[in-house]
Protein backbone atom coordinates (compact mmCIF):
# COMPACT_ATOMS: atom_id res chain seq x y z
CA UNK A 1 0.00 0.00 0.00
CA UNK A 2 2.79 2.19 1.03
CA UNK A 3 4.37 1.97 -2.57
CA UNK A 4 0.83 2.48 -4.43
CA UNK A 5 0.82 5.57 -2.34
CA UNK A 6 4.54 7.02 -3.13
CA UNK A 7 4.27 6.08 -6.97
CA UNK A 8 0.78 8.13 -6.75
CA UNK A 9 2.32 10.80 -5.07
CA UNK A 10 5.37 10.92 -7.34
CA UNK A 11 3.19 11.05 -10.44
CA UNK A 12 1.19 14.18 -9.30
CA UNK A 13 4.44 15.44 -8.14
CA UNK A 14 6.20 15.71 -11.65
CA UNK A 15 6.05 19.31 -13.25
CA UNK A 16 8.93 18.14 -15.81
CA UNK A 17 11.85 17.27 -13.77
CA UNK A 18 11.77 21.02 -11.49
CA UNK A 19 14.32 21.26 -8.53
CA UNK A 20 11.06 21.74 -6.76
CA UNK A 21 9.50 18.04 -7.65
CA UNK A 22 12.93 16.82 -6.48
CA UNK A 23 13.04 18.23 -3.45
CA UNK A 24 8.95 16.87 -2.97
CA UNK A 25 10.61 13.29 -4.02
CA UNK A 26 13.19 13.74 -1.35
CA UNK A 27 10.77 14.76 0.82
CA UNK A 28 8.63 12.13 0.21
CA UNK A 29 10.78 9.31 0.50
CA UNK A 30 12.17 10.96 4.24
CA UNK A 31 8.86 11.12 5.50
CA UNK A 32 7.78 7.14 4.23
CA UNK A 33 10.85 5.99 6.71
CA UNK A 34 9.52 4.56 9.97
CA UNK A 35 10.99 4.65 13.27
CA UNK A 36 11.44 1.87 15.36
CA UNK A 37 9.03 3.65 17.93
CA UNK A 38 6.57 4.30 15.15
CA UNK A 39 3.26 1.32 14.25
CA UNK A 40 3.04 -0.49 11.32
CA UNK A 41 0.91 1.68 8.62
CA UNK A 42 2.20 4.42 6.89
CA UNK A 43 1.92 8.71 6.74
CA UNK A 44 0.51 10.38 4.00
CA UNK A 45 2.32 13.38 3.36
CA UNK A 46 0.16 16.69 2.91
CA UNK A 47 0.69 18.24 -0.25
CA UNK A 48 -0.76 21.31 -1.65
CA UNK A 49 -2.21 21.22 -4.91
CA UNK A 50 -4.15 23.96 -5.31
CA UNK A 51 -2.57 26.92 -7.47
CA UNK A 52 -3.50 30.48 -8.33
CA UNK A 53 -3.27 31.24 -11.85
CA UNK A 54 -1.41 34.49 -13.24
CA UNK A 55 -2.58 34.71 -16.80
CA UNK A 56 -2.51 37.20 -19.81
CA UNK A 57 -3.56 37.35 -23.28
CA UNK A 58 -0.52 38.00 -26.01
CA UNK A 59 -1.71 39.02 -29.26
CA UNK A 60 -4.78 40.44 -30.25
CA UNK A 61 -8.26 39.01 -30.37
CA UNK A 62 -9.85 40.70 -33.27
CA UNK A 63 -9.53 39.50 -36.74
CA UNK A 64 -6.38 39.44 -39.10
CA UNK A 65 -6.53 39.62 -42.61
CA UNK A 66 -3.14 40.46 -43.96
CA UNK A 67 -0.22 42.91 -42.79
CA UNK A 68 -1.44 45.54 -45.63
CA UNK A 69 -4.79 45.65 -44.64
CA UNK A 70 -5.76 49.42 -44.13
CA UNK A 71 -8.08 47.71 -40.70
CA UNK A 72 -7.41 44.45 -39.55
CA UNK A 73 -3.45 43.90 -39.87
CA UNK A 74 -2.69 43.77 -35.93
CA UNK A 75 -1.26 40.70 -35.52
CA UNK A 76 -1.93 37.10 -36.72
CA UNK A 77 -1.34 35.02 -33.50
CA UNK A 78 -3.45 35.00 -30.26
CA UNK A 79 -3.07 32.99 -27.01
CA UNK A 80 -2.68 32.95 -23.40
CA UNK A 81 0.34 32.85 -20.98
CA UNK A 82 1.18 33.09 -17.41
CA UNK A 83 2.07 31.23 -14.37
CA UNK A 84 0.87 28.83 -11.75
CA UNK A 85 1.90 29.61 -8.02
CA UNK A 86 1.00 27.36 -4.94
CA UNK A 87 -1.65 28.93 -3.16
CA UNK A 88 0.66 28.88 0.10
CA UNK A 89 3.44 30.90 -2.37
CA UNK A 90 1.60 33.40 -3.53
CA UNK A 91 1.67 36.21 -0.59
CA UNK A 92 5.63 35.69 -0.49
CA UNK A 93 5.81 35.56 -4.12
CA UNK A 94 3.71 38.89 -4.55
CA UNK A 95 5.35 40.94 -2.41
CA UNK A 96 9.03 40.04 -3.59
CA UNK A 97 7.59 40.74 -6.77
CA UNK A 98 6.17 44.86 -5.76
CA UNK A 99 9.31 44.93 -4.83
CA UNK A 100 11.48 44.21 -7.30
CA UNK A 101 8.84 46.07 -9.83
CA UNK A 102 9.93 49.07 -7.71
CA UNK A 103 13.86 49.02 -7.93
CA UNK A 104 13.74 47.85 -11.77
CA UNK A 105 10.96 50.46 -12.40
CA UNK A 106 11.57 53.69 -10.81
CA UNK A 107 12.23 56.50 -12.81
CA UNK A 108 9.07 55.63 -15.06
CA UNK A 109 7.02 54.65 -11.93
CA UNK A 110 8.41 58.19 -10.52
CA UNK A 111 7.47 59.80 -14.08
CA UNK A 112 4.13 58.55 -13.83
CA UNK A 113 2.77 60.44 -10.40
CA UNK A 114 0.84 56.91 -9.85
CA UNK A 115 1.34 54.90 -6.66
CA UNK A 116 3.78 51.53 -7.88
CA UNK A 117 0.78 48.90 -7.11
CA UNK A 118 -1.29 50.49 -9.72
CA UNK A 119 1.20 51.85 -11.87
CA UNK A 120 1.78 49.00 -14.68
CA UNK A 121 4.05 48.99 -17.78
CA UNK A 122 2.89 46.69 -20.58
CA UNK A 123 5.06 43.43 -21.00
CA UNK A 124 5.27 44.27 -25.10
CA UNK A 125 6.77 47.83 -24.55
CA UNK A 126 9.05 46.44 -21.74
CA UNK A 127 10.46 43.15 -23.86
CA UNK A 128 10.87 44.88 -26.70
CA UNK A 129 14.57 43.57 -28.54
CA UNK A 130 17.02 46.51 -28.40
CA UNK A 131 15.61 46.49 -24.26
CA UNK A 132 16.61 42.90 -24.00
CA UNK A 133 19.56 43.24 -25.69
CA UNK A 134 20.77 46.43 -24.27
CA UNK A 135 19.66 45.97 -20.56
CA UNK A 136 21.26 43.08 -18.70
CA UNK A 137 18.99 44.00 -15.65
CA UNK A 138 16.12 42.74 -17.72
CA UNK A 139 17.34 40.00 -18.49
CA UNK A 140 18.82 38.92 -14.93
CA UNK A 141 15.70 39.66 -13.69
CA UNK A 142 13.63 37.61 -15.70
CA UNK A 143 15.86 34.59 -15.43
CA UNK A 144 15.68 35.18 -12.12
CA UNK A 145 11.79 35.87 -11.55
CA UNK A 146 11.53 32.18 -13.65
CA UNK A 147 13.78 30.62 -11.61
CA UNK A 148 11.69 32.03 -8.60
CA UNK A 149 9.13 30.03 -9.52
CA UNK A 150 10.45 27.00 -10.22
CA UNK A 151 11.61 27.20 -6.77
CA UNK A 152 8.54 27.59 -5.08
CA UNK A 153 6.75 24.60 -6.63
CA UNK A 154 4.95 26.56 -9.36
CA UNK A 155 5.35 26.60 -13.43
CA UNK A 156 5.05 28.56 -16.68
CA UNK A 157 2.85 28.01 -19.57
CA UNK A 158 1.96 29.33 -22.25
CA UNK A 159 -0.94 28.20 -25.22
CA UNK A 160 -1.31 30.36 -28.67
CA UNK A 161 -1.28 29.87 -32.68
CA UNK A 162 -1.82 32.00 -35.46
CA UNK A 163 -5.21 32.70 -36.95
CA UNK A 164 -6.65 31.79 -39.74
CA UNK A 165 -6.55 34.65 -42.45
CA UNK A 166 -9.99 35.94 -43.72
CA UNK A 167 -11.09 37.42 -46.64
CA UNK A 168 -12.26 40.89 -46.35
CA UNK A 169 -15.96 40.93 -46.85
CA UNK A 170 -17.50 43.36 -49.44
Amino acid sequence: MLQVVTNLLKKCLTLSGSASARTMRRKLVLLSFRGPRESVGFRVLEICLTYVVYLDEFGHIGPYISRTDPRHNDNPVFGLAGFASPIDKVRGFGTRFFQRKQELLAFEIDRAGKHPAVWEKKGASLYTVPNVTNYAELRRFTFRLFNKIDTLGGFLFHVGGTKTPCSRRT
